[in-house]
């Protein structure tokens, strides 16, 4: 069995790219590392924990962002020191009609390309376009059979026959061309699935998924389901027995009343772009409207050197809405850094 590197998936990219926070630090102002870029509004499921939905439900008709304005925004994008596109936010990013060209056209500028879909579309024809240019891929799989699979992404059962052909063929052509992209599996855990857990550890190791990941699941106000403790006690049992299983034990803890970072630079590294052309900071947006621009008005590089852009990162550096979109927070590995970086080097103000 071909054994794939690691991949740098999520968290900040700021140890890894030194010069670029270096940058930050002498207020040269650099670009954003990574843009979370939603091409498509709408989706071919309607899952019941989904993120998006719970603030603004899809339309009737998906909405697809204009590919010659996604490609000028590509060029200031790299030109401005960006290393990645994560193509997931308000739908499923496969269902734009020039997917597999977006993803090519941002390759052939040097930008690193993620994907998270729930790999309905990943047929034989997509996988051998799309795998040569993308480091990953996340399918959001939340049943560990067709029935709780149907119920919970509300689509028909057989679909998860589907996504098992899919994932299987793509490991295969994957494994052939001698690609290093990685295929791996998010299950969020609720009160809907319980009983599938088995189901989709079996899923995983008969398809040969390079890594399942179960994750809890938060609704609107940032509360966490409660999950039972023998379904923690399960899932614990799991990750030690299987090398390819990872548990992400801060999504069952106790939500603490506020974060550990007390100011907020994150966006600063990391933004999101959506299907209708605006470029948003973070989850605070969900709340407080924050939109910097939008790329069919105006050019990136334009929005990123605006007053506008400056007065709403200020009043977002102050912390003061912490208590309200942290929870949802984005960004919380890149102000974890900033944090940690700024306590190590400085100390009331002055630099130790």
């Amino acid at each position: 069995m071909t054994t794939m590197p690691q991949k740098d998936i999520g968290g900040s990219k700021l140890l890894t790219y030194p010069d670029h926070f270096q940058a930050w630090l002498d207020g040269k102002n650099p670009g954003p590392l990574v843009a979370e870029v939603g091409i498509v509004n709408g989706c071919n499921h309607n899952c019941l924990h989904c993120d998006f939905q719970q603030f603004e439900p899809y339309g009737k008709h998906n909405k697809y962002l204009d590919f010659e304005v996604f490609k000028t925004f590509a060029k200031d994008f790299a030109d401005m020191g960006g290393v990645e596109f994560f193509f997931a936010g308000s739908g499923e990013p496969m269902l734009h009609p020039q997917f597999s060209q977006i993803i090519s056209f941002a390759k052939s500028l040097g930008i690193n390309c993620t994907l998270s879909s729930n790999g309905q579309i990943l047929t034989r024809k997509n996988a051998e376009k799309l795998l040569p240019n993308l480091d990953w891929i996340r399918c959001s799989v939340n049943g560990g059979d067709s029935a709780t699979y149907g119920k919970v992404h509300d689509c028909p059962p057989h679909e998860f026959e589907r996504l098992e052909n899919n994932l299987a063929t793509a490991i295969k052509i994957r494994n052939a061309g001698g690609y290093d992209t990685q295929l791996l599996l998010q299950y969020i855990i609720y009160d809907l699935n319980y009983d599938s857990i088995p189901g989709i550890v079996e899923f995983h190791n008969r398809v040969g998924t390079d890594k399942l990941v179960f994750r809890n699941r938060v609704d609107k106000v940032g509360s966490k389901n409660t999950v039972p403790q023998h379904i923690l006690d399960q899932i614990r049992d799991i990750e030690t027995e299987q090398t390819k299983v990872e548990v992400r034990w801060s999504n069952f803890l106790d939500q603490p009343d506020t974060p550990t970072w007390s100011k907020c630079f994150g966006p600063n590294f990391r933004i999101y772009l959506d299907a209708a052309g605006n470029i948003i900071p973070c989850a605070r947006d969900f709340y407080i409207e924050c939109k910097i621009g939008n790329i069919n008005q105006s050019s990136f590089k334009d929005i990123w050197h605006s007053k506008q852009r400056a007065s709403i990162y200020s009043d977002i550096a102050t912390g003061k809405d912490i208590p309200i979109c942290g929870k949802f927070c984005q960004v919380a590995f890149d102000n974890i850094y900033v944090q940690g970086w700024l306590e190590k080097h400085f100390r009331d103000g002055k630099q130790k």
